[in-house]
């Protein structure tokens, strides 16, 4: 009896046991969703794992997440969590693998974590609002020769390029244009001429605020013309090769190649032809590499390095303080910091010239921006004029005697020259300045003209006396 006890004991923990683990497991997680799905590739298992694992997030996530349509950028926000598969896919299990007639199958069970999705949609949202979508600089060289003579074939030279072009028009992103491109980097610079020179290819990336480098190589081999069924035929072989290093760390975030064939009665047209196949071959692949990158820059952030020159401590922790009020900022860390210059640790999501203009505001305007390349960022303190010396005013002469100007024999008997709105005379005409007046007289005149003027004083009250007197 005491053994079918013990033994129902044990059984009731191990079932308790089981369902605390269960409800655990369930709360951790309450928003996975498990789906089976088949992914195929003309290429390898692996890119078909890959496909299954993007139909997994397609499928998990569907209804909670890609339901509404309607917003901005849907299409872009889509395609970049779809670009992530494998790091919203918890477990998969390979149910099933075969090639047949070289398409490659792989079908899975996938536990797909619905949540963390829900998250990084709404992340990817706000930072698309603040930065908006990628930039990209493609530069190309592409040569389809004649096999016999070695000589290019005319209407040739920016097949590939058009079409990747047209590409990335159609998902929405932003190409720099060859105008931005010889203003930042100067006329001289092709995009040719970049697409040979890769690290000066980054530079020029780097000044026209490119996200992305894409360098395309598009080759191809004319032979023909061949009689085929009657007719004169071409047939170009084309062999293409795009790379796309990411222009703040020159990353490569993909790189594929393809190779096409075709024939035509025209080699132009063949030409077109085999390089438009090999673009849509890689166009797919090369989006998924792309976004992918983008999309862990959006959610995790980039480490960008922050160098000053001579950076005072007060505008320093100025700058390092408005960093971290900056809600796309993520960590600002200081590795060095003295008299000659301070570096900075930031990791954020917001593109260099955003954060060279937030460093400029957190200062208060007293730094700028000096340049950036490949994750590096340098500003400096905006320099100060030296205050300009203002002369003090000349003192004035010291007064002296006023002297009559020469007069010549002409002069004689005229009268001074006279000044408008002087004071003496009534009305609007012209008036003599007493003092200038009295300057033009000679020295003996005042005394007289005082004499004269008492005599005719006295004789004046002598009369007046005399009347009061014989009234009297």
């Amino acid at each position: 009896m005491w053994l079918c006890r013990a033994a129902i004991g044990v059984a009731s923990l191990l079932l308790l046991a089981a369902w605390a683990g269960s409800t655990e497991a369930a709360e951790t997680h309450p928003a996975d969703v498990i789906v089976t799905v088949t992914g195929e590739s003309a290429h390898s298992f692996e890119e078909a794992k890959e496909e299954a694992l993007r139909k997994a997030v397609e499928m998990g996530a569907g209804k909670e997440v890609f339901s509404d349509t309607r917003i901005a950028d849907f299409a872009l926000m889509h395609d970049t969590i779809v670009s992530r598969a494998a790091g919203y896919v918890r477990a998969f299990d390979i149910l099933d693998r075969k090639e047949v007639q070289g398409v490659y199958t792989v079908r899975i069970r996938a536990t797909v974590a619905v949540g963390q999705i829900r998250d990084d949609w709404g992340a990817i949202q706000i930072a698309l609002k603040q930065e908006g979508r990628p930039n990209f600089l493609v530069v190309c060289t592409e040569e389809v020769m004649h096999y016999l003579t070695g000589q290019p074939l005319p209407g040739t030279g920016n097949i590939a390029e058009s079409r990747l072009r047209d590409h990335f028009l159609e998902k929405g992103f932003d190409l720099i244009d060859d105008e931005t491109l010889a203003k930042k980097v100067g006329r001289e610079v092709t995009r040719a001429m970049l697409a040979r020179d890769e690290e000066r290819a980054v530079d020029a990336a780097n000044r026209v605020n490119a996200d992305y480098l894409v360098i395309v190589t598009a080759k191809g081999r004319a032979r023909g013309p061949e009689r085929v069924y009657g007719r004169d035929m071409w047939t170009v072989d084309a062999d293409l090769r795009v790379k796309v290093p990411a222009t703040d760390s020159a990353l490569l975030v993909a790189d594929k190649t393809a190779k096409q064939q075709r024939l035509s009665e025209d080699p132009t047209t063949a030409a077109g032809d085999a390089l438009h196949l090999a673009v849509d071959e890689i166009w797919p692949r090369l989006l998924t590499g792309m976004l992918k990158n983008w999309g862990d820059r959006l959610i995790n952030g980039r480490e960008i390095v922050c160098v000053g020159r001579r950076i005072p401590n007060n505008v320093h922790d100025a700058i390092a303080g408005g960093l971290e009020r900056v809600s796309s900022v993520r960590n600002v860390s200081t590795v060095d910091h003295n008299e000659v210059s301070s570096t900075d640790r930031v990791v954020t999501h917001l593109k260099p010239m955003r954060l060279g203009e937030e460093i400029v505001r957190a200062s208060g305007g007293l730094v700028r921006t000096v340049g950036y390349s490949r994750g590096r960022l340098e500003y400096e303190m905006v320099p100060v004029p030296p205050p300009q010396l203002v002369q003090p005013p000349p003192p004035p002469p010291p007064p002296g005697p006023v002297t009559p100007p020469p007069q010549g024999p002409t002069d004689q008997g005229k009268s001074p020259p006279v000044e408008q709105g002087a004071v003496g005379s009534e009305g609007g005409g012209s008036k003599i300045p007493i003092v200038s007046f009295m300057s033009t007289l000679p020295p003996w005149a005042l005394p007289v003209a005082i004499s004269i003027v008492a005599v005719v004083a006295a004789f004046v009250i002598g009369i007046l006396v005399a009347r009061r007197k014989g009234r009297g």
